[in-house]
């Protein structure tokens, strides 16, 4: 699916998140940032014939506000996000702090990612978690407790012009 995206010199939108930058040197910046979370439950339609599902409640999606710190170098990017959640779903919180290298093979960018990701108990619960109205004899009831997963990645990207390029990208995941 096709990934838009606009960086202009103070605002940009990708990767699902809108923001804008509050101060920016050439090799760091820090600025604010609003994205959306979601569970994959949002609308019950979508699951009610998965019989593993059947009796789960509709997980609202909820917006996050909070900071980035960005640092450039050229080895890569060393990014950290604070998140909080400003929908008064759960109230929770969220941080992710990840490093991007950048390699250049022939016209591609090759860009490996590591980072960690952790989120509050009221975040984990409010999206995983199952209430005593929620259990059946397959599925217990569970309270989310706060969770770090790690991540690691590789993006390839290939530049068509200034304002076009093409990419790929896979990642894993330690829950």
């Amino acid at each position: 699916a096709p990934n838009l995206e606009y960086r202009g010199e103070y605002f940009f939108i990708k990767d699902g998140q809108m923001g804008g930058s509050l101060y920016r040197q050439p090799s760091y910046s820090v600025g604010l940032v609003l994205t959306g979370t979601s569970s994959g439950l949002e609308n019950k339609k979508d699951y009610e014939d998965n019989s593993r599902l059947v009796g789960l409640t509709e997980r609202d999606g909820t917006l996050d506000a909070g900071a980035y710190f960005l640092h450039k170098s050229d080895a890569g990017r060393l990014k950290v996000t604070l998140l909080s959640e400003v929908t008064g779903k759960h109230n929770g919180q969220s941080a992710d702090v990840n490093y991007v290298f950048d390699y250049k093979l022939k016209d591609w960018n090759i860009n490996p990612i590591v980072g960690a990701t952790w989120q509050s108990a009221d975040a984990v619960d409010h999206f995983y978690g199952v209430s005593t109205a929620e259990a059946n004899s397959n599925r217990s009831a569970y309270e989310g407790k706060s969770a770090v997963n790690l991540y690691a990645g590789l993006r390839g990207r290939y530049e068509i012009n200034q304002n076009w390029d093409v990419s790929a990208s896979a990642a894993y995941v330690h829950l």
